[in-house]
């Protein structure tokens, strides 16, 4: 693997504990951590994305649509900078 050192702190953090385990995302599609996952150990982590950019999970990368009981999307529909607005600190 060329990424020995990642494959190394997943590990570390995970164990064999793949389907107890869930990855955060702000704004993705879960392509990148599925394809990780599934070819490292056949095996995918819950994906919980905040949002997508996606009308509907069909229009998700196959990897992610043939999984989707492992997939879930709060919001469908938002561009990358309004999400940037969970940064934003309210000032009086």
């Amino acid at each position: 693997s060329n990424h020995k050192n990642y494959d190394t702190y997943v590990k570390s953090i995970i164990g064999d504990n793949i389907n107890k385990c869930i990855f955060i995302d702000i704004h993705g599609t879960g392509k990148r951590i599925f394809s990780y996952f599934e070819q490292k150990n056949k095996k995918l982590p819950y994906y919980l994305l905040l949002s997508a950019t996606h009308k509907k999970i069909s229009d998700f990368p196959p990897l992610v649509t043939k999984n989707k009981s492992k997939f879930i999307n709060l919001t469908f529909n938002i561009r990358g900078s309004p999400i940037e607005m969970l940064n934003y600190e309210r000032y009086n």
